[in-house]
């Protein structure tokens, strides 16, 4: 298997380095250097010409694109933190802690008060930005594979 190497060395380092990098939502290095990198490595493993289509090269081998893995990321911290098994206090709340209104979205978790641009690039922002925008109809769901699952074909698919 040709993609071997890329799947064992670098796609973890892109997985740890999301985390580091992406929450300053970044392009010019998550969009467009890192995503090229990416991309290039998808040809080289076909062994394609450099100008062909990038996509078409990333779903044969059924690589996704860097941004849908940071937010595949992001929304299992939220399930992790909202189900009590991360030890961390992002100090957020719901709209149903807020108000016992019957608003469409009130499951909504409030996302932190962001005065400035730079208040909606910490990763708590994008963490809970990305829960908010997920179908609500996968927030019922308790179990941690399941969710798993379920995110993965959300977002993923």
């Amino acid at each position: 298997m040709p993609a071997l190497p890329y799947n064992s060395l670098i796609s973890l380092l892109f997985d740890y380095a999301d985390f580091v990098w992406g929450d300053k939502n970044n392009t010019s290095l998550m969009l467009h250097q890192l995503q090229v990198l990416q991309n290039r490595a998808a040809k080289v493993i076909l062994d394609a010409p450099l100008s062909s289509s990038a996509t078409k090269a990333l779903n044969k081998l059924g690589w996704h694109s860097l941004t849908k893995w940071r937010m595949f990321h992001r929304v299992m911290i939220a399930f992790k933190y909202l189900h009590g098994q991360i030890d961390f206090s992002f100090n957020i709340k719901s709209s149903k802690d807020v108000h016992d209104y019957n608003t469409r979205r009130k499951m909504d978790v409030r996302l932190p008060l962001a005065k400035r641009n730079w208040g909606q690039q910490k990763f708590v922002y994008s963490i809970f930005r990305d829960w908010n925008n997920l179908d609500p109809s996968i927030w019922d769901v308790t179990s941690l594979c399941l969710f798993e699952i379920e995110a993965k074909n959300v977002i993923l698919i």
